[in-house]
């Protein structure tokens, strides 16, 4: 393998599913997935796994966040981060509007 090259290689649950950098993967049916990553260097192979959980949400999401600045002026920036369990999509709403 020439020197500075890098192969990934994904799999789930033993099957070959993409050989890239990163994987985005959609599953269809709840289970649990061995999910694996294997990269191959000059150096040589080094391989990864972890078990994904796919299951219906059956609690509400624990929800908070923070601001950078509490008292801001009109016209400052103000960054909000969110911390959350489970969410993955928000709907943000500031009064008055």
């Amino acid at each position: 393998m020439p020197s500075g090259e890098v192969f990934n290689t994904w799999e789930i649950d033993g099957s070959i599913v993409a050989q890239t950098r990163d994987l985005e993967q959609i599953f269809l049916s709840n289970a649990t997935y061995n999910v694996c990553l294997t990269v191959q260097t000059c150096s040589g192979k080094n391989k990864t796994c972890k078990n994904i959980v796919v299951a219906p949400i059956t609690s509400k999401a624990e929800l908070d966040f923070t601001a950078d600045e509490r008292r801001p002026k009109a016209g400052d920036k103000v960054t909000f981060d969110v911390t959350t369990d489970k969410a993955n999509t928000f709907l943000w709403t500031f009064f008055p509007g």
